[in-house]
């Protein structure tokens, strides 16, 4: 099994470029009143249409961690990834 390549130390530039835009995408949530619960559900299911497995376990976690029900989370897995 390969190691994952660290992009904040392969291409910093693009790391922070990437921070910078998950700062704007959480500030108009925030701003059009969408809870932070709700907010990583709409991640996840971004993450799931990448195909992004670190993402989806992330995204996963912190809804559940912001109070969203496990059944919200698993509810986006019945939906075919297109």
């Amino acid at each position: 099994m390969t190691e994952r390549p660290n992009l904040g130390k392969s291409a910093p530039g693009i790391y922070q470029s990437m921070v910078a835009v998950e700062r704007l995408v959480s500030e108009a949530l925030a701003a059009a009143g969408i809870s932070p619960g709700f907010a990583h559900l709409l991640r996840l299911r971004a993450s799931q249409i990448n195909h992004c497995a670190y993402c989806i376990k992330v995204h996963t976690r912190d809804a559940l961690a912001s109070g969203e029900a496990a059944e919200h989370a698993a509810l986006s897995w019945s939906r075919p990834l297109r």
